[in-house]
């Protein structure tokens, strides 16, 4: 078997399933005509968003019918995770987050894979007041009637997930209904901001057409998904100078991995270290600046063209013209 990206789909049969992931081939010889001459090329990193941005993004999300992605978005955030530990988040997870609570709030990340590190992550106070009203008081709404969190199931349970998926009840004619045991998968995560950012194409190209600036003018959106979370986390960090000993705490990676591939030289760093290293020099060029003697006018004869020494001198001593000083 062999993954779908690596096959010619144009060799292949046309009832093959479009959300099949691996091909299966009859023999060899067929596989080999069916593979792909020229090598995939790399995607490359996720692109960083700012904060405008990641606010943009929540307000996109919760119009698009999606207030659970807009939540998800900023839990992923918060912690710097990747997207597949942020939408396994119970209950169980968040710590103090009740606004009466005397104790800082946080979330305590449990290794379930290798990928993720065990560990306590604090929460901004703002971001838990918003997640236990939503929890506890007043769900967040969206468009086309939809909210955050969902209605609850029947049993209630104290570790119950913030973000269940979705199962298809088969034969028994129901449709899609809310799996309270299972997360919503990575794939819908990343189809929810990939809609976002279909839509973010059509404005951007809109907004050229008519030679107006737009708010993602810099980003790639072809690169915009649910990997983007974890790298704005980190630039958002790094922005504020933190030490990238603290942003390695808080997001579960090492220092060498956040330099070489999370971290962004975002443009307002570039332009804080720009003035910081600079602006000093400068304001001493400023005042070092003195006025010059100048140079001494010189005279000519206009007759003979020699030179006149003296202002005092009313002829030329050469050819004996009278000097002309108007």
């Amino acid at each position: 078997m062999v993954l779908r990206e690596k096959v010619d789909m144009s060799q292949c049969r046309q009832s093959l399933r479009q959300t099949c992931k691996k091909v299966r081939f009859c023999c060899a010889c067929h596989r080999d005509r069916c593979l792909l001459k020229v090598p995939l090329q790399a995607r490359g990193k996720r692109e960083p968003m700012d904060a405008k941005q990641l606010a943009d993004l929540f307000e996109r999300l919760c119009k698009a019918g999606k207030p659970w992605a807009a939540v998800l978005s900023l839990l992923q955030l918060q912690c710097g995770e990747r997207a597949d530990c942020a939408r396994r988040c119970t209950t169980a997870w968040l710590h103090h987050i009740d606004p009466g609570s005397a104790e800082p709030p946080f979330i305590c990340i449990p290794n379930f894979n290798r990928k993720t590190k065990a560990r306590e992550v604090p929460l901004c106070a703002p971001f838990a007041v918003a997640l236990y009203g939503w929890l506890h008081i007043s769900p967040l709404t969206g468009a086309k009637n939809s909210q955050w969190p969902f209605t609850a199931p029947v049993q209630t349970d104290a570790d119950q997930l913030l973000f269940p998926g979705l199962s298809k009840e088969a034969g028994q004619g129901k449709g899609c209904r809310r799996d309270w045991r299972r997360p919503v998968t990575e794939r819908a995560y990343l189809a929810s901001i990939s809609q976002v950012a279909a839509a973010l194409r059509r404005e951007r190209q809109e907004a050229r057409q008519e030679l107006r600036t737009h708010l993602w003018d810099d980003v790639d959106l072809s690169k915009l998904g649910t990997h983007s979370l974890k790298r704005s986390s980190v630039c958002l960090l790094k922005d504020v100078c933190m030490s990238t000993a603290v942003v390695a705490a808080i997001c579960g990676t090492t220092a060498r991995t956040l330099d070489k591939i999370y971290d962004a030289p975002t443009r307002k760093r570039q332009r804080a270290a720009a003035t910081d290293a600079f602006a000093s020099l400068m304001s001493s060029l400023r005042s070092a600046s003195v006025s010059g003697a100048g140079r001494r006018k010189m005279l000519f004869c206009c007759a003979c063209g020699e030179k006149r020494a003296s202002d005092a001198w009313q002829c030329c001593p050469f050819c004996g013209k009278a000097y002309y000083d108007g």
